[in-house]
């Protein structure tokens, strides 16, 4: 099921035209091969979140051939840093080297294995948490990492509506992970969430500051 009308998200595109060259080349690998980067409508809200909440220290639970740490690493800023983790050698590598090329290599951290083991080896609280890894695992990562994000920081999900399949009675591993997360999500007393119907559905949480 299509979240959003392939017409729209055309339009989209046509009215946003990427300038960047490695982001397009990334768009590119991302369609031939058919590997599931968030695109570029959730890159340019990645972007805009992440100057909104001011956010200096960011980490991806998954972040593939680093499309979506381009642009965290662009929008942070010269001070950002920026964990990429992926399970895979090769992608760790190619990202390195697209990070590299668009001379943002120095805000990131390249780490290879488990998103879940790697955040528990960094020390320090997040000004922004991004989850695009194992769906059956977000309500896992969310209990890990909501306590170590400050108040006033943004913990974004990827894949919240899942193709449409919260809403057809679909019972998979991924689908019951991204239910169990959700639920989990909205019950967080100290969390401001919306779901929006982008690509395939974003959700934003913001952690309420003490007042």
């Amino acid at each position: 099921m299509e979240i959003l009308n392939p017409v729209i998200e055309e339009y989209l595109d046509d009215l946003f035209p990427e300038t960047d060259p490695i982001l397009r080349e990334m768009e590119e690998r991302a369609e031939r091969e058919k590997f599931p980067a968030v695109g570029r409508q959730v890159g340019r809200a990645l972007d805009l979140f992440t100057r909104l909440a001011r956010a200096r220290r960011i980490f991806e639970f998954g972040s593939g051939f680093g499309y979506s740490t381009y642009w965290f690493a662009r929008a942070a800023g010269p001070a950002g840093h920026v964990v990429h983790v992926d399970k895979s050698e090769e992608r760790s590598r190619d990202a390195r080297e697209y990070l590299k090329r668009g001379k943002l290599h120095d805000r990131v951290i390249f780490e290879v294995g488990d998103a879940l083991d790697v955040f528990r080896q960094q020390e320090g609280d997040w000004d922004l948490v991004f989850f695009d890894h194992d769906k059956e695992r977000y309500a896992d990562a969310l209990a890990l990492a909501w306590p170590r994000l400050k108040p006033g920081g943004l913990l974004i999900a990827d894949n919240v509506l899942w193709s449409g399949k919260m809403i057809t009675g679909d019972k998979s591993p991924a689908t019951e992970g991204i239910r169990r997360f959700t639920d989990a999500l909205l019950k967080l007393p100290d969390g401001h969430t919306s779901i929006l119907p982008l690509r395939d559905g974003v959700s934003v949480t913001w952690k309420q500051q003490t007042l």
